[in-house]
């Protein structure tokens, strides 16, 4: 994906070619995984964001101790909060076999 025009194209579509393993490669969205878990006899034990400001801020303040602590804290307190954690770089979909 090379530009503006290849994003909007590429939203909504559920396979595309991942040139790292050199296939199509499926798209899952938590819904997804959530019915699939319900599927095959297991529930949500929880979803999660990981990364969910980190990565959108500038790198230097990050390396006063005290900034970096305050942000690390705030991480922790937006990954588990809706809707907040549907910001996250990553998402983690848990499931618990009943």
């Amino acid at each position: 994906m090379n530009s503006l025009p290849d994003a909007i194209e590429a939203v909504g579509i559920r396979d595309y070619f991942h040139p790292y393993v050199n296939r199509i490669t499926p798209r899952f969205s938590a819904d997804d995984f959530i019915d699939l878990l319900n599927e095959n006899g297991c529930s949500l034990a929880g979803q999660y964001g990981a990364i969910n400001l980190c990565a959108y801020l500038p790198n230097e303040p990050k390396f006063n101790p005290e900034y970096f602590n305050d942000l690390k804290e705030l991480e922790f307190q937006l990954s588990d909060h809706f809707p907040y954690y549907l910001l996250a770089r990553f998402f983690q979909v848990i499931g618990r076999k009943d």
